[in-house]
């Protein structure tokens, strides 16, 4: 009996706080757009380099300050090394379309405020390879590979004017190549 009253209360507790929630009125749709340029640091012998790409504001769901995006980020890396006559050029390249969600803390439905969020997304990765060799003269080596990745952020965003936000972000990315970054950018607010 003291089993039934504890789950009877647990579930009226869980309804009344999905009520709650999911009492909001999503707003789905295309909300905005725009751009962003970042410092990043991959892992292991790629070096720092600068990223840039696009981000896509689809709207709110569940809570007005919980958003999602869509976005496409890129960097690649390119460097040359001679090592006994033996003339090395090395390229890294990789591609991201992800699904992200953020939660801005404060005010309700606020577009100002720092924020912090994460997603799943997809990255192409591709590295070349050319190096001329004494005996078997220009050689040319790629490989290219698609992988899931996670994103980790976090950032402040700002509202400049009714329709042109700004942002700071740091970002850690898991992938093949995992680097940590520090993006700037702005989005064009439609709604």
């Amino acid at each position: 009996m003291k089993y039934q009253k504890t789950i009877t209360g647990t579930i009226v507790i869980l309804l009344l706080l999905a009520s709650s929630l999911f009492s909001q009125q999503p707003k789905i749709g295309l909300m905005g757009g725009g751009g962003m340029v970042g410092y990043i640091d991959p892992e292991g012998e790629i070096e720092s380099t600068f990223a840039y790409g696009a981000r896509v504001d689809l709207g709110t769901v569940f809570h007005p300050n919980l958003g999602f995006m869509t976005e496409f980020l890129y960097w690649s890396k390119d460097y040359d090394v001679d090592v006994m006559g033996v003339s090395w050029s090395w390229s890294y390249a990789q591609t991201y379309v992800a699904a992200l969600a953020k939660y801005t803390f404060g005010e309700t439905g606020t577009r100002s405020g720092p924020y912090a969020g994460g997603g799943l997304g997809m990255v192409q990765s591709k590295v070349k390879n050319k190096y001329t060799d004494p005996i078997l003269g220009n050689v040319d080596v790629s490989e290219s590979e698609t992988d899931l990745c996670i994103h980790i952020l976090g950032g402040f965003s700002y509202l400049i004017s009714p329709k042109i936000s700004s942002f700071g972000e740091f970002r850690l990315t898991l992938d093949g190549a995992n680097f940590w970054g520090i993006f700037a950018g702005f989005t064009y607010n439609l709604r």
